[in-house]
């Protein structure tokens, strides 16, 4: 809301407006990532956790990194609700993390 009031006034240029967000959703994508890849087995395994995101979206995501790998990071990026799920899943089934943060970079230009 910050960025869209100071373009709107004239204080900000949209292109490196525009590259600052696109790096900051590159940031907390990346985070939610290593949280799978470092506690994936460990938070999946949390009820707190699975209620929190729920079962389905959790059984839904792993279904779509098992059957699709990196491909899902761009499908869960599209789903409503899927973002954070998949990412999580896709660090905890070990993912490398060049390619994730390849194709979440592609993710994010479409």
């Amino acid at each position: 809301i910050y960025a869209g009031i100071g373009l709107h006034e004239g204080r900000f240029h949209w292109l490196p407006t525009l590259l600052v967000a696109c790096a900051g959703v590159l940031c907390r994508d990346i985070l939610v990532y290593l949280g799978g890849r470092w506690l994936g087995g460990w938070l999946l395994a949390r009820p707190l956790l699975v209620r929190v995101i729920g079962k389905r979206r959790l059984e839904r995501s792993m279904r779509m990194v098992d059957e699709h790998g990196t491909g899902a990071v761009v499908f869960g990026r599209l789903l409503v609700g899927m973002r954070a799920p998949v990412f999580l899943v896709a660090g905890a089934s070990g993912v490398g993390f060049r390619r994730f943060v390849l194709v979440d970079g592609l993710g994010i230009l479409v």
